[in-house]
């Protein structure tokens, strides 16, 4: 679009006070206790939605989005389904991305069938849009935020008392200079050992009172929580109450899984990966009372930090926030290290700055960034990840049976999501027929509910009595999203 000079210039005018508007904001923000960003960008997956299902879901830009990603993510899927003004347009978006992708899955069922293993693009799959938009979100804000604390005036109102979470700080650091990331992680560095102190006094008073329920009188804990975690008010996909109630001492992991294989209301893999989860929790709220060693399996990821906050169960609460709290300390204090200047002759020193100019980069800077960067592993994240792809293996070796494969191909089959992983995983061609006719199968039969049911949603089919497809927009995100069967809404 071209615009005429004066048209030109009034457009920048306006984009430059918009912008500083939003830095303005942020600033603002920082005389209040909390993350800035997060502030800013609280309820934004409502914002999406709210535009999703009354203008873009039908967009070419949306479905094409969608359609490279499966839908939604499994939190985003959730989120949509919570929505009262979802059942149409999930259904419009879902048939037709079961009309994209079934003949896909069908021709790649073809080529396996013949021999010809061209790696599937369906192994490949795209970012959820809704998670896309909340990092496109949380990136501008950095970047206005950024522009703000780069003066003087800005430096002086962080920390009073506002601060930024450990993800949004890491969103803002590449964007900052030098001089002024040395000065908030140095802050950053004073404020969570002052939390992890006050801590570990709150959790000594109050952990001979009860090891249920919530116990933190002073807020000592959700104020950690929100240096080490964004407070989004995101849905939660995990299952909330007292975990408890350790697992069996031996259990038949195939025989499991051959009950859940014919079920046709749930995939197999959310099943399992969602009783891995309950399995490793149960576990830690055992091991806690008694005194076991478990800082290495406890959770460090945000989400499933947040997740075992949620739990009711203080003392897990407060050993998985003290060690998520000690990990973002240890980076803090390397990246205060990195950025300190090395005590080396002036001779050198001046060398040292020429190389420096002449290679046009900051190596003090650069290793900083590393180090605050970092996300550090996540004992919960491997599980699942691990329990994902066992499940899948063992999936594998069953469907070489024919009666194992008669109660998977009976079944509910694979989500989207799983079944894209198992393409990744390079099944035996059998097997990869298999999964991609059985998938087609089933996007082929949600697709004709999903025409049904909009067709007798028209006004002049109302006499028509709803069915079974009334539902399919629900089940339709579910296929394509995944989800915790365990969750409770």
């Amino acid at each position: 679009m071209s615009f005429p000079p004066r048209d030109l210039e009034e457009v920048q005018r306006a984009g430059s006070l918009s912008q500083d508007f939003q830095v303005s904001q942020l600033l603002a923000n920082l005389g209040e206790e909390g993350c800035p960003i997060c502030r800013e960008t609280s309820g934004n997956d409502g914002r999406y939605f709210f535009w999703f299902f009354h203008e873009n879901y039908s967009m070419a830009e949306t479905l094409d989005s969608l359609t490279r990603s499966f839908g939604f993510c499994p939190t985003h899927g959730a989120h949509a389904i919570l929505n009262p003004e979802g059942q149409s347009p999930l259904a419009v978006v879902h048939e037709v991305l079961a009309r994209r992708i079934g003949p896909i899955l069908s021709r790649d069922a073809t080529k396996r069938a013949y021999g010809k293993d061209t790696g599937s693009v369906l192994a490949m799959i795209d970012r959820c849009p809704a998670c896309r938009n909340r990092e496109d979100t949380v990136a501008r804000n950095a970047s206005f935020l950024a522009a703000g604390l780069n003066t003087p005036a800005g430096m002086d109102l962080y920390g009073h008392p506002g601060v930024l979470c450990f993800p949004h700080l890491q969103a803002i650091a590449p964007r900052l200079p030098e001089l002024v990331l040395g000065c908030i992680l140095n802050l950053h560095e004073a404020a969570i050992a002052s939390s992890m102190e006050s801590l570990t006094k709150q959790h000594a008073m109050t952990s001979g009172v009860s090891s249920t329920g919530w116990n933190d009188p002073d807020g000592a804990l959700m104020r950690a929580l929100c240096l080490i975690a964004d407070n989004d008010r995101r849905l939660d996909l995990y299952p909330i109450g007292r975990i408890s109630g350790a697992s069996p001492a031996a259990r038949d992991p195939v025989g499991d899984f051959l009950e859940t294989l014919p079920n046709d209301d749930a995939c197999p893999v959310c099943t399992e990966v969602c009783r891995s989860w309950t399995e490793w929790m149960a576990w830690l709220g055992d091991a806690v009372p008694r005194g076991w060693e478990v800082d290495d399996v406890l959770p460090a990821c945000q989400e499933h930090v947040r997740a075992a906050v949620r739990a009711e169960d203080a003392s897990l609460a407060f050993l998985t926030v003290d060690k998520a709290l000690g990990a973002v300390l240890d980076q803090f204090r390397l990246g205060v290290e990195a950025l300190a200047p090395p005590s080396i002759p002036e001779s050198s020193r001046t060398l040292r700055r020429v190389v420096q100019a002449l290679r046009g980069s900051n190596p003090r800077l650069r290793d900083a960034l590393h180090f605050i960067g970092r996300i550090p592993p996540c004992p919960a994240c491997n599980r699942l990840a691990t329990a994902r792809d066992r499940i899948l293996a063992l999936l594998f070796a069953l469907l070489e049976a024919p009666h194992h494969r008669a109660s998977f191909e009976r079944g509910y089959g694979l989500c989207l999501k799983h079944f894209s992983r198992a393409m990744a995983l390079r099944p035996p061609p059998v097997v990869g027929t298999i999964l991609a006719e059985v998938e087609a199968a089933r996007l082929s039969c949600l697709q004709w509910e999903l025409e049904e049911s909009l067709r007798k949603d028209a006004w002049s089919n109302r006499p028509e009595s709803p069915g079974a497809e009334h539902t399919a927009w629900r089940r339709a995100v579910q296929r394509f999203s995944g989800f915790f069967p365990g969750r409770e809404d």
